[in-house]
């Protein structure tokens, strides 16, 4: 099982993110190794960090990620804090539900 959360950064992965994962996949192109993942992202915008859910729901696949459920958080600095985590009811009832429908697809 792999959780997998991105930060969205100019409408791609986080340049550290990038970097690990380039580096890992020349080691083994099935990085994920063919485990179930729950994907989630996050950016300031209202967008929720869309344009790199696209891009990771596109080739997590061929690096052996088995996308189960995804969650994005839109307006990062509005809907989280670092005390209280996802702070939205809303979001955090739609992220719960997300987390319950991945862990029931583990089993």
């Amino acid at each position: 099982m792999i959780i997998c959360s991105l930060a969205e950064n100019n409408r791609s992965y986080s340049v550290a993110f990038k970097n690990v994962f380039d580096w890992a996949s020349r080691i083994n192109v099935k990085v994920f190794q063919d485990k179930p993942m729950l994907l989630m992202t996050t950016s300031p915008g209202g967008y929720g960090g869309g344009n790199v859910m696209a891009e990771a729901q596109k080739f997590f696949p061929q690096f052996g990620a088995i996308i189960k459920e995804s969650f994005s958080l839109p307006k990062f600095y509005e809907n989280f804090d670092l005390n209280n985590g996802v702070i939205n009811p809303e979001h955090l009832s739609t992220l719960n539900e997300r987390i319950d429908n991945f862990k029931k697809q583990l089993f």
